[in-house]
């Protein structure tokens, strides 16, 4: 905000009906997650930013960092081999739920600290919605918390929002 220049973007999957209407990722997610699709579609996307790195560059700056949302079944060496293989990790942000954490904390631990000891970032997405306490937060491999836009989109409005994201900071 300082200085207006582009310090990240987020890579996000949108589908286009026959119709040509667009559906967003809340319309469909949980559909994907539920059919074991969300991996295919995640590594699409990945592979995607991939793809378009040196456009994104072009027009935003080589420092800049890209966002990519990661499941849950995801959080694996599988993901730190194929960041590597497509020569993203320096490039991205990889972004993880809460509750994508909790099912097996000590694989995600290892998982992210491996993407983050190859150049990567980790921002825990939604923070706010899931069911960890700050004392697991704080043992995580994590450099940023976005939090929930639940709290964010009405903090000017109501009160307690505005506390609430204030006592996160």
């Amino acid at each position: 905000l300082r200085d207006g220049s582009i310090r990240s973007v987020e890579a996000l999957a949108r589908l286009r009906t026959g119709h040509g209407t667009i559906v967003t990722p809340d319309q469909f997610m949980d559909a994907a997650e539920y059919s074991g699709l969300v991996r295919d579609i995640d590594r699409r996307v990945r592979q995607q930013v991939a793809e378009d790195w040196a456009s994104i560059a072009a027009v935003t700056s080589p420092d800049v960092r890209i966002n990519i949302n990661v499941s849950q079944s995801e959080l694996n060496p599988a993901l730190a081999d194929e960041l590597r293989a497509l020569d993203l990790p320096q490039r991205i942000i990889v972004e993880v739920t809460e509750a994508s954490l909790v099912s097996n904390p000590v694989l995600a631990r290892n998982t992210l600290e491996t993407i983050r000891h190859l150049g990567g970032l980790v921002a825990i997405d939604d923070f706010g919605t899931g069911y960890s306490s700050l004392s697991q937060i704080v043992a995580l491999p994590c450099d940023m918390l976005k939090i929930d836009q639940s709290f964010v989109s009405d903090m000017s409005e109501i009160s307690t929002s505005s506390r609430l994201v204030r006592a996160i900071v």
